[in-house]
């Protein structure tokens, strides 16, 4: 709680925490997502309250929260990437800047992207498609067209379904470990991938 006129008022941070017993995880996601809070807010948020039903959930979930999903699909999908053999680092949310060229001689635009999950060390991104996100025909499109863009830029993207994770980590995690190892092989063999702008 904090003092605002006069008046008690409960922190971003207080508010998140009251949101899991009833939203879980994704009370977290949404407002890492829209960047109100950190998650070291949120901890020291809880551990400025530690006696409060339900303490116990939100601690495993702050826990879970580690690699800051925006969604309750990037959750299942960071679950899965802790549990594969990775010979560089991955970094969730990662941002990546693609120029390209406009049409009929404007000049090039930056395009703005963030990854699920990268490997910026292979130009790799793994996304996680949510029916939610991803069912209009304008998200296909603009999936599409991100895709290409970074494909130009030397990014190779891998889609891999909500409902694939939640149905089937292990076949998901030995995909995602073939895809990296044979990623990787290429990058050491010097084969020609693009270099990232």
């Amino acid at each position: 709680m904090t003092q605002y006129g006069g008046l008690r008022v409960t922190t971003v941070a207080l508010t998140v925490l009251d949101l899991i017993p009833e939203l879980g995880g994704a009370a977290i996601d949404e407002a890492l997502r829209r960047r109100v809070v950190t998650l070291q807010e949120l901890w020291v948020a809880l551990d400025a309250t530690p006696n409060r039903r339900g303490n116990v959930r939100r601690r495993m979930l702050l826990h879970d929260s580690r690699d800051q999903p925006w969604s309750e699909a990037e959750r299942l999908l960071h679950q899965v990437m802790r549990g594969v053999t990775l010979p560089c680092r991955w970094v969730s949310n990662h941002r990546v800047d693609v120029a390209h060229e406009g049409s009929a001689g404007a000049p090039p635009t930056i395009a703005h992207y963030y990854l699920d999950v990268a490997l910026p060390d292979l130009l790799l991104d793994i996304e996680v498609d949510g029916h939610e996100f991803h069912s209009s025909r304008e998200s296909f499109s603009r999936d599409k067209r991100r895709d290409a863009h970074l494909a130009s830029d030397g990014w190779q993207v891998v889609r891999i379904s909500a409902l694939q994770l939640m149905t089937e980590p292990a076949e998901v995690r030995a995909r995602v470990q073939s895809i990296v190892r044979q990623r990787h092989a290429l990058f050491r063999q010097g084969q020609p991938v693009l270099a990232a702008a």
